[in-house]
């Protein structure tokens, strides 16, 4: 049979969103915020591991800059995005690095060429101009030509137990 719609939390709104669960990050995202305008739009994919406060501390990056369009977390689905510089060593748990972040952490935002496919904390002004363009993959790329900024912060850290993607 069909699969049924993933839910999306929705932030401070606190009804699901339902979508079809082939939707991909630019489609799901998008939907969210026709569904609430005027918000920022916090996505994360099932099954990534997050810290209780990631949330608010992606939402720390679009408060500190007007031109942030998109903060995403290190992650290890992505070498680009990685804090390792190879594979995550087997006794390194995601809880671990997240509390040494928070102890270690220089407070640093960084330009990222590409979106984070699998989380992020979406500015609703960002979403809208993207709305009005035609589709494309490269979200990064129609966000920067909108004069929004996507980067990535070096606080906040998001495991992702599948396969690293790769990093095209």
């Amino acid at each position: 049979g069909t699969p049924p719609p993933t839910r999306l939390g929705a932030v401070s709104v606190g009804e699901p969103l339902s979508v079809p669960p082939d939707s991909g990050m630019r489609t799901t995202v998008l939907a969210a915020s026709a569904a609430r305008p005027n918000r920022d739009i916090a996505y994360v994919r099932v099954g990534v591991d997050l810290g209780s406060d990631w949330v608010e501390g992606l939402a720390r990056a679009l408060r500190r800059d007007t031109r942030v369009g998109v903060a995403i977390p290190l992650c290890d689905a992505l070498q680009l995005f990685s804090p390792y510089s190879g594979a995550r060593p087997g006794w390194v748990q995601a809880s671990q690095l997240r509390t040494w972040l928070t102890r270690f952490s220089r407070d640093h935002v960084f330009e990222v060429p590409r979106v984070l496919p699998i989380c992020g904390y979406f500015r609703a002004a960002a979403l809208a101009s993207l709305a009005l363009e035609p589709p494309d993959e490269d979200v990064a790329g129609r966000l920067r030509a909108g004069g929004w900024s996507v980067v990535a912060c070096d606080w906040v850290f998001a495991h992702w137990p599948g396969a690293r993607q790769p990093d095209r």
